[in-house]
């Protein structure tokens, strides 16, 4: 009788790859637009923010719930990258703590992403308001960036647990 050939597991290379995907979405996040801003005094007129033009202005003047919002997402990437990074070593060396580290630094990227977008929209709201009845009026909310880092982190923190729990 012959020796049997085992198969190539290939569900946790692609989690992997997915998992790739959704960090350098994470990432990019970052680096794109993180707040619009709408401001009407009779016409309105939209800006966006990135998290490094905020970084720059919270330099100068201390602005409330922005390190608490900033931390979150850094630590959304952060997590990520770490969970990405031990998973894709679990695949080649096969320790069961790595897994277990990949696997909690997973589930440390879903929570700080959902913490992120929550803390985002609180940082909006701080910065949203009406003056005289609606004549001048400013209204914020997360933009792409806010939103492409918290789903690239919870996307990306959710395929590394759901990877790294696997046999």
């Amino acid at each position: 009788m012959g020796k049997r050939k085992r198969k190539q597991d290939m569900v946790a290379p692609i989690i992997f790859l997915i998992a790739i995907v959704m960090l350098a979405i994470a990432i990019t996040g970052v680096c794109i637009d993180w707040i619009s801003t709408t401001n009407t005094v009779g016409i309105s007129n939209t800006t966006t923010s990135t998290l490094s033009d905020l970084f720059e202005a919270n330099e100068k003047v201390e602005i409330e719930n922005f390190s608490l919002m900033a931390s979150f997402a850094l630590i959304t990437v952060a997590a990520g990258g770490l969970a990405t990074i031990l998973f894709g070593c679990s695949l080649i060396i096969r320790l069961k703590l790595i897994k277990l580290v990949a696997l909690l630094l997973g589930v440390v990227a879903v929570l700080a992403a959902i913490v992120c977008i929550i803390t985002s929209f609180t940082f909006c709201s701080t910065y949203s308001g009406s003056i005289i009845d609606g004549l001048i009026e400013s209204k914020s909310s997360p933009a792409i960036g806010a939103w492409l880092t918290a789903i690239g982190g919870l996307l990306g923190g959710v395929c590394v647990a759901l990877g790294a729990a696997r046999k």
